[in-house]
């Protein structure tokens, strides 16, 4: 039986988020599903299994790509039981200027299946992806208040500098 795992990854300039629906990986506990190593286990969070990790932690690390700075790491979904290997191996990658995050299937089952069915099922989960899709609009809209109160403090620091001056 070929297993699909349908994992929603995301990303901001700092950190991971990734989702697997716990439906799909029913059987498994929380720590067979991890980032890098088995101390970046998932959490549970609702119906979901989360992992939330930060680019310097997890065994994630730079790359490039195309000219691209990217970070990369290796998510494992691990389905092993009874002494018979099957885990799978999934690449997530973070363009953490453009926060644009992708997953690709490094080995499982069969791949190409694999990829194939992933990719059906994806689909079906847009409304969540839609919703994290708002989280991230809401990141970039802090990115947007923190630059202007920067400026701010350096128009406001600017000023009291010319005001020393003229004194």
């Amino acid at each position: 039986m070929i297993k699909v795992v349908p994992i929603n990854v995301s990303c901001t300039r700092t950190d991971f988020h990734i989702q697997i629906p716990m439906q799909s990986v029913s059987q498994l506990d929380r720590s067979h599903i991890y980032l890098g190593s088995q101390a970046c286990a998932s959490q549970i969070s609702g119906s979901n299994y989360k992992i939330y990790a930060r680019f310097d932690t997890c065994g994630i690390g730079p790359q490039k790509r195309n000219n691209t700075s990217m970070i990369v790491s290796i998510l494992y979904v691990d389905f092993s039981m009874g002494g018979q290997e099957d885990v799978h191996e999934y690449e997530v990658q973070c363009e953490p200027k453009r926060k644009e995050a992708s997953v690709h299937i490094l080995s499982g089952s069969d791949p190409a299946q694999l990829s194939r069915r992933a990719e059906d099922i994806g689909q079906s989960e847009l409304p969540e992806a839609e919703a994290s899709e708002s989280s991230d609009r809401g990141q970039d809209s802090s990115d947007v208040v923190f630059i202007s109160i920067c400026i701010l403090a350096g128009v406001l620091m600017l000023i009291a500098v010319v005001g020393l001056v003229l004194l």
